[in-house]
């Protein structure tokens, strides 16, 4: 809608190997380790942007290393999944913490960066009418030396772009990028095709940037959900879902995401901050049907 010209020309050719190695020792047992190279190169919407707010340099892709090693076990009555891994980046495509005039997500290259981490999945079958699931993932998602690049202007009342300078906040971590994420099922079948189950998530605080200031930080939250399904076969193979839902049991309040952008000014006027938070809302339900053919 500003009539700006969108040139750009690119050429990406990536290899991405991968291998892969897995051992069971028994039927109901697995071990793996797997070890491979990725490249993602920006998308149209991440090259449109650099374009639009002329940032110093164009999107260029990224390369990630990834290693996992994992165990797994299953039985009739429980499972458990385990997965360590590393991801090490070069030039990983990260939230910025500011938005376009669309509410799409900016990104940025940050030069090496990286995310490790263990993941567990477990399960039980209590009985034949009671079943728990749980997950957690334990993570570290850093940026190796984080280079912050201050917009600044003439002055409030003349929003002229003078120059962008560059501060070092050494190592931060990446935006939206909680260290904790949990959550935990438990289903209850009193009788045939009918489900009640009560599923609660935690997430753990992150930051809406990389700078890991505490004015772009976002509190860790508890949300509790119910739900009721029941299934109805109707013949030739097809089955019908009625679910009921409520969501937020507890009703807390609390924010998922958000935006933020600041700018300097070089007549010694006060900086200027704006951030935008999502609240989510408080307890509420909804019904839906599921067809499955």
């Amino acid at each position: 809608n500003d009539l700006l010209l969108l040139d750009y020309l690119a050429e990406y050719n990536f290899f991405n190997p991968k291998v892969g190695i897995a051992f069971s020792p028994a039927r109901s047992q697995k071990f793996y380790f797997l070890a491979g190279i990725a490249n993602r190169e920006p998308t149209r919407g991440d090259i449109k942007d650099a374009i639009k707010t002329r940032t110093r340099e164009e999107p260029s892709h990224e390369t990630m290393l990834d290693l996992e090693l994992g165990y797994s076990y299953n039985s009739n009555e429980w499972k458990l999944e385990s997965n360590l891994y590393f991801m090490g980046y070069r030039n990983q495509l990260v939230s910025n913490g500011k938005i376009n005039e669309y509410g799409y997500a900016l990104m940025e290259n940050v030069d090496k960066s990286y995310r490790l981490g263990i993941e567990l999945n477990g399960g039980a079958k209590i009985c034949r009418w009671l079943k728990f699931d749980a997950n957690i993932t334990l993570s570290t998602n850093r940026i190796l030396d984080y280079v912050y690049w201050e917009e600044h202007y003439n002055s409030p009342d003349e929003w002229v772009a003078t120059q962008q300078k560059a501060v070092n906040y050494g190592s931060t971590r990446i935006a939206f990028s909680p260290e904790i994420i949990s959550a935990g099922v438990i289903t209850f079948e009193p009788v045939q095709n009918l489900a009640v189950s009560f599923t609660g998530k935690y997430v753990g605080e992150q930051y809406i940037d990389n700078t890991e200031r505490q004015m772009c930080r976002l509190d860790s939250y508890f949300v509790l959900n119910g739900k009721i399904s029941y299934r109805l076969s109707v013949g030739h193979g097809y089955h019908a879902e009625f679910q009921f839902l409520v969501n937020n049991i507890l009703n807390r309040q609390y924010i998922n995401n958000g935006w933020t952008y600041e700018a300097h000014f070089d007549d010694g006027s006060a900086d200027y901050l704006q951030q935008g938070f999502f609240v989510q809302p408080g307890i509420n339900c909804m019904g839906r049907v599921v067809l499955k053919f």
